[in-house]
């Protein structure tokens, strides 16, 4: 047999029959790992990515810096977060203090009492139960896609 290509997918090999004479056994190959779309091996390579393709999706991570000055003025208190990363509101968003937060931004993120609002497709509006930030906080976003 000559090896004359892979599938699309996964690179599974594919083989002429060009130069088997057994016409039961051209047949028999043809049908497995025959280099057409209506092989096994094509069949079997289309399932895999199928499959692959319907697996959860994994969580994302992002960084940001929430600005003391985009805090709304009213209590609670609103910030607009937008990343193209943000699912639909069944999609939870987990909210952690930035690798390199100091004890003054954590202190402030703490007092804010932060939570999440409303969540839509690429944004989120986060409120602030305490006190208004008055100085810019890092932070890292989790977004879900996993539960």
């Amino acid at each position: 047999m000559i090896d004359i290509g892979t599938t699309t997918n996964y690179g599974f090999k594919t083989y002429s029959t060009a130069e088997i004479s057994d016409e039961y056994l051209d047949t028999y190959i043809a049908n497995v790992s025959g280099n057409g779309a209506n092989s096994n091996i094509s069949k079997i390579d289309i399932a895999i990515k199928n499959v692959a393709d319907a697996a959860p999706l994994k969580s994302v991570t992002a960084t940001a810096t929430l600005s003391a000055a985009s805090w709304g003025s009213t209590s609670p208190y609103t910030y607009t977060y937008n990343n193209a990363n943000i699912l639909n509101s069944s999609h939870p968003i987990e909210l952690l203090p930035g690798d390199s937060i100091t004890s003054a931004q954590l202190e402030a993120l703490q007092k804010a009492n932060i939570v999440g609002g409303t969540q839509s497709t690429g944004q989120i509006i986060l409120k602030a139960f305490g006190e208004k930030p008055t100085i810019d906080i890092p932070v890292r976003f989790i977004f879900r896609r996993d539960i």
